[in-house]
């Protein structure tokens, strides 16, 4: 019996398609409450050397009081 203390599991693949390209996911779920809490998707495409593209999707549920329940995100990054 867990009482009182949280308990999560967490299960991440990734794969890569092609060689430019990356995709991730992960769910974490709260064995206590019985509850998928939280969910994390992320694309990365490499165009050359220098560029990429990185989106991320995460979700949260069941935590109550934040504000950023939700959140994507887009990014270009340039490396020299």
């Amino acid at each position: 019996c867990l009482r009182g203390k949280a308990f999560h599991l967490r299960c991440s693949v990734s794969c890569e398609p092609t060689s430019r390209d990356r995709l991730e996911g992960s769910l974490r779920y709260d064995v206590h409450r019985q509850k998928l809490i939280s969910q994390r998707y992320r694309y990365l495409h490499h165009f050359d050397r220098n560029w990429s593209l990185d989106m991320r999707l995460n979700l949260r549920h069941g935590f109550v009081g934040r504000k950023d329940r939700h959140l994507f995100r887009i990014s270009m990054r340039l490396s020299y």
